[in-house]
């Protein structure tokens, strides 16, 4: 039986929505357009769907300032193209981001290429508002970038996929756009000269915006012509004269590592950068049976796990961050090459699962488990919120 459904438009009518719901000892799913349902684990049905669609406006708008301050349910690309309009952004670069409102890209913790220059979610709220369990309204954080008087609490809806609260105004930061930026794609068939020229770069002056090195499977599935096995992507930001610089500087590089470099036309680079972040929900889309795994390494590791992938997954990794997703069209062998990871000494997450999926929950060590539990007895001592997700371990 579908969830009712409920549409608040002001952030007062979503606590007492919320409050309502709760305690008539209702299941309630937390949602806005649900592009990210697949997301976080496989969520339970609950009693009520509370949904953000609605509170979809600017509140405060200070581009002198470079803040700006918005309600959950705004679509992302709407916030975007009002931004751009000013020449100024919000680079967190989440998937889904025509589908995905403010208030989910935060609750999943999105982020994208960038991620390498200008961090995480968390770097750039400066407040939030959030609806509780017993209908309050909490403000932390402010309008101010050097505001941080009690941001730790919003920093806990970030990545809590609506588990604890209901995100209901977010406060960002904002960036100028750059005057000009360029993409320098680097191919061979050897990851491990790709992650060398990676250590290179970020051990020099010329340091890249982002930085994604991806195998020949993930570039056909997101319609990239690579044409190798794998390709390294590096993306500068800054003036012209900034940007002629880092060209000379990686042609040289390039030439010494024996690494075959390309600089593709502007509108080839957007839409190389714009499928790259849309990785997780092309995968996706890809099969109803997909999985979605993310791998925690460290630099000096980066090129074993990428060869310890099997050829036929689609990965990308966020090379910089030594990072790595891995994306499958089965369960099995995603669960198979999870153990493999493990065994190496690796920590996998599972990103995305099919429903009734076998695969090993991802299972946190004691002490953060315990904090996790702690949080939840705080927000949600009677497990009512989002139901399912982060794979039933809250």
């Amino acid at each position: 039986m579908p969830a009712h459904r409920l549409e608040p438009t002001s952030a007062e009518e979503l606590a007492a929505a919320l409050a309502g719901a709760y305690g008539d000892a209702k299941t309630i799913e937390i949602a806005g357009h649900g592009s990210k349902r697949r997301l976080g684990g496989p969520r339970a049905d609950a009693d009520v769907e509370l949904n953000t669609a609605k509170l979809n406006s600017v509140l405060a708008y200070e581009p002198a300032d470079l803040t700006i301050s918005v309600q959950a349910g705004m679509p992302w690309a709407e916030l975007g193209r009002l931004l751009a309009e000013n020449n100024q952004m919000i680079p967190l670069d989440p998937p889904f981001a025509n589908q995905a409102t403010v208030g989910g890209a935060l609750a999943s913790d999105s982020s994208g290429p960038r991620r390498r220059r200008y961090g995480t979610a968390r770097d750039m709220v400066i407040g939030m508002q959030f609806a509780t369990a017993e209908g309050k309204l909490v403000n932390s954080g402010g309008m101010v970038v050097k505001n941080v008087t009690g941001l730790d609490m919003a920093k806990l809806m970030i990545g809590s996929y609506g588990t604890l609260a209901a995100i209901t105004t977010a406060n960002f930061k904002l960036f100028p756009r750059p005057v000009a930026e360029t993409t320098f794609v680097f191919r061979n068939a050897s990851a491990a000269k790709l992650v060398a020229l990676r250590q290179e770069m970020l051990a020099g002056v010329a340091q890249p915006f982002a930085l994604d090195l991806l195998n020949a499977g993930a570039a056909q599935a997101l319609g990239l012509e690579i044409d190798a096995p794998f390709a390294l992507l590096a993306k500068t930001e800054g003036s012209h004269a900034v940007v002629a610089r880092y060209r000379s500087e990686y042609e040289a590089l390039a030439s010494r590592a024996g690494v075959e470099m390309t600089e593709p036309e502007p509108s080839g680079a957007d839409a190389l950068w714009a499928a790259i972040r849309e990785f997780p929900s092309t995968a996706l889309e890809a099969s109803p049976d997909a999985a979605l795994l993310r791998v925690a390494t460290t630099a000096s590791k980066l090129t074993q796990a990428v060869e310890t992938a099997p050829n036929d997954a689609w990965l990308l990794s966020r090379a910089a961050n030594a990072i790595v997703y891995l994306a499958f069209t089965s369960a099995e062998q995603a669960r198979q090459t999870a153990r493999a990871l493990r065994s190496a000494g690796f920590g996998v997450l599972a990103e995305s699962l099919p429903a009734n999926s076998d695969l090993e929950r991802w299972s946190p060590d004691d002490a953060a488990l315990a904090a996790m539990t702690r949080l939840k007895n705080a927000f949600d001592p009677e497990r009512r919120l989002n139901p399912g997700r982060l794979f039933g371990r809250l």
